[in-house]
This record gives structure tokens, C-alpha cells and sequence, in this order.
């Protein structure tokens, strides 16, 4: 059996997570609307069972494993159409029992030679005609920043603290 790495939590504790702490686009695939996590730590792309409507493929010898240690099934990769903006690409991805309703991995940023900008949360993307297309992302939530606030002040203070011990200005 093969594993496939995600950074992304897939099994109960997902729930619980702040999903909004990843760049999130909303795109159509497969004929419906779909919240996509861009997941530079996941090797591949994955459609959410719930997304997929249309029969299951077979059980892949894959099984994808979250940064949480968690085990997923994944079924085998199907051709989905992705609509970027006014154009529509067929992209192979697998089919998993995930939490998110999809996750868009190196295999799809890579392909479309992604270009992602976290200070103004946007993808842009080369189109296989060449032409470039940009996806606009939601931001973290402000629960997000004031937990990442919360972590920076306790950074700086255990540093201005070593600091002082150590007799540096």
C-alpha cells in the first residue's frame, strides 16, 4: 500500500480546524460549485466524495495520510472539468473521502505553473493556451489572525526576555 502526503487534516478532527487558515478558491468542478484549498503539501489534487456525484471509480492502491497521521481511502483519479474564470480544463484528480470539498495539490499548481501571492491572497495561473487567469482567494478569518497576533507577541516577548538574560540590548 502507498501513501500520499496532505497538510491538511482529513478524518474527524477537521472538522475542527480553521479552514480559512489556507487560501481557499471557489471554483466550478464537475458541475458544482466547490470551496478548493490550495495545498502546497499535498502531492496530488483530490475531489471530495461529497462534490463527485457520479459513480465512484475503483479503490485506488493509493491511500492519502494528513498531517495529523491520518489514513484516507482514495479512489482512483478521474478527468474533471475545472472551470478557471471563461475557460474549462480537464484535470485529473483522485476521488477521497476528505473533509474539504477539495484540495488542489502540486500536481495542479505545478501544471498550471501557479503563481501564489499571500499578501493580496490571489493564484494566477497559465492556462494551456498560454493565456494567463488569475483565482482570488478568501482570506484567513479574523479568529485566524488574532490566534497568529496571539503567537507573535509570546514569540517576541520570549526573545526580548532571552535577549535581556544574554545582556543584549
Amino acid at each position: 500500500m502507498r501513501t500520499i502526503f496532505s497538510d491538511k487534516p482529513t478524518g474527524p478532527r477537521a472538522e475542527k480546524r480553521d479552514m480559512r487558515a489556507s487560501p481557499i478558491v471557489t471554483l466550478r468542478m464537475a458541475n458544482t460549485e466547490a470551496s478548493c484549498v490550495i495545498d502546497t503539501g499535498s502531492i496530488i489534487s483530490c475531489i471530495s466524495t461529497k462534490i463527485w456525484k457520479t459513480k465512484l471509480p475503483e479503490v485506488s492502491q493509493w491511500r492519502l495520510r494528513s498531517a495529523a497521521g491520518e489514513i484516507t481511502e482514495l479512489y482512483e483519479p478521474v478527468q474533471v472539468p475545472i472551470e478557471l474564470n471563461d475557460k474549462t480544463v480537464r484535470f485529473p484528480v483522485f476521488v477521497a473521502n476528505i473533509t474539504d470539498e477539495c484540495l488542489l495539490g502540486v500536481d495542479f499548481l505545478t501544471t498550471y505553473k501557479a503563481q501564489i501571492s499571500l499578501n493580496v491572497y490571489t493564484v494566477k495561473l497559465t492556462l494551456p493556451d498560454g493565456q494567463p487567469t488569475a483565482m482570488y482567494c478568501s482570506g484567513p478569518s479574523q479568529a485566524f489572525e488574532s490566534r497568529r497576533l496571539f503567537r507573535t507577541l509570546r514569540t517576541t516577548e520570549k526573545l526580548h526576555v532571552d535577549c535581556a538574560q544574554l545582556n543584549y540590548p
